[in-house]
């Protein structure tokens, strides 16, 4: 009897030995996971450095496929590599030292394949398997993208080129800029670099916008019926003194004004004065309703308005109060303007690929979204109308910027003239001349027309 009863001995002891293992086993996953994940978490931890350089990042692609950021080298210590340097701002960096910016920050969860699974997690890393992430496609172009580079040159400042059609963007440049293959040499010098190389200024660059404004402020003021386009203004050449500046029309109107020529020859008298009629709430609904109040949605890194309350309504009309704007939000209410006064949100990513499986086109995280009515359409279009010459949709403004006479170039444009399809915003710092700005927003627009 005690011979047959052995093995069911042993196989008991066995199973209970088995469950004390599995126990332990929780017990020290509890203790690791809840417990002491901050000793985990530790950047100093080496096998936390060591699984994050085999983490298998996935590509950022343009909007034809083309890489733009992946990951080379042997699977225990991958390296992130850039193709096209100067698109160093758009894209971004991924460091395991210095962290990410760009898509690569905005991206990151995906790039990397993070999962809120805990047992596949778990699974993962029982088996030893490496963190795989997704692809990302964006909707910048890298031929727009080298021409904006070349056009935009040495001049600091931002561009940012948008399809009209579906409110994507195409381009992204910022100067200076900097080369993300080199960021881990030059990241101190960069850091100390009083022209801030690392900032995306077509995102977070944050100016005021001057006479940007003049275009949504008089279609607030014919929608409103303050004023017509064919009706005269006298004094409409008058000079504006600001800070001992001395602001005049862009160019000379000419005899026998009218609220076009106004508009057409960016003259801020008139404009400032129509700013003094207006009621606070009035100006504030103008700026707020073409989303110059808002921070712009996009995966990617953006810098919200800097808005406080309207105090002196004239100078708020010609864009020299308390508002300060990114280029990302000058070309969306440009857009709203353009599409019939229908503001809408940008969008930059255009599709997902998990590891092993197609891309995912669907969903409404992929498409840019309208968000209000800013004006009628009828407003929107005797402004764009009216900016029509030479084939482009065009305003150009300078805003004041410092306290020692500074200056920001401004100039909003889009092709091709009657039915536009593409718009751009260009902004330059410490510029003086707006046929500059200009010259490198045509040149864009022209090559993307080709």
């Amino acid at each position: 009897m005690n011979n047959l009863n052995t093995p069911r001995h042993y196989t008991s002891g066995l199973g209970i030995v088995l469950i004390l293992c599995l126990f332990a086993v929780g017990a020290y996953l509890f203790y690791w996971v809840a417990l002491r994940s901050d000793m985990l978490l530790n950047e100093d931890n080496p096998r936390l450095v060591e699984a994050e350089l085999r983490i298998q990042r996935g590509e950022i692609r343009d909007a034809r496929g083309t890489i733009l950021a992946e990951s080379v080298g042997p699977e225990s210590r991958l390296e992130r590599v850039y193709p096209f340097s100067a698109i160093g701002p758009a894209v971004g960096y991924y460091s395991l030292v210095h962290g990410t910016a760009g898509i690569e920050e905005g991206q990151d969860t995906i790039l990397r394949g993070e999962t809120d699974d805990f047992w596949q997690a778990w699974q993962r890393d029982l088996l030893h398997e490496p963190q795989v992430g997704s692809n990302v496609r964006v909707t910048l172009a890298k031929r727009w993208q080298d021409s904006a580079e070349k056009a935009l040159g040495d001049h600091k400042g931002a561009v940012i080129l948008l399809s009209l059609t579906d409110k994507a963007v195409r381009a992204m440049v910022s100067h200076p800029t900097y080369d993300p293959n080199l960021l881990e040499e030059q990241f101190d010098a960069l850091s100390a670099d009083p022209d801030s190389p690392l900032l995306n200024r077509a995102t977070q660059g944050q100016y005021q916008p001057g006479m940007l404004l003049q275009p949504f402020v008089l279609a607030a003021a014919l929608e409103r019926e303050l004023i017509t386009l064919d009706q005269p203004v006298d004094d409409a050449t008058d000079a504006l003194v600001l800070d001992s500046r001395v602001f005049e029309c862009a160019t000379a109107p000419g005899d026998d004004v009218t609220w076009l020529d106004v508009l057409q020859n960016s003259c801020p008298g008139p404009t400032y004065r129509l700013g003094q009629t207006l009621q606070v709430d009035q100006l504030t609904q103008i700026v707020d309703g073409f989303g110059l109040t808002l921070t712009p949605t996009l995966p990617i890194a953006t810098a919200g308005p800097v808005f406080a309350p309207i105090e002196r309504p004239g100078l708020a009309a010609i864009g020299q109060e308390n508002l300060a704007i990114t280029p990302l939000q000058a070309i969306l209410a440009w857009a709203g303007l353009l599409s019939n006064g229908v503001f809408s949100s940008g969008k930059l990513l255009s599709a997902v690929q998990p590891p092993g499986q197609e891309w995912q086109v669907a969903g409404p995280e992929f498409q840019a979204q309208s968000i209000r009515r800013a004006v009628e359409s009828d407003s929107a279009d005797q402004i764009v109308s009216s900016l029509t010459r030479e084939g482009f949709v065009e305003h150009g403004a300078i805003a004041l910027s410092g306290p020692e006479g500074e200056s920001t170039v401004w100039y909003l444009g889009a092709a091709p003239g009657g039915s536009p399809t593409f718009a751009v915003v260009v902004v330059l710092e410490e510029g003086s001349d707006p046929i500059v700005a200009r010259e490198i927003g045509r040149t864009i627009l022209a090559d993307v027309l080709e």
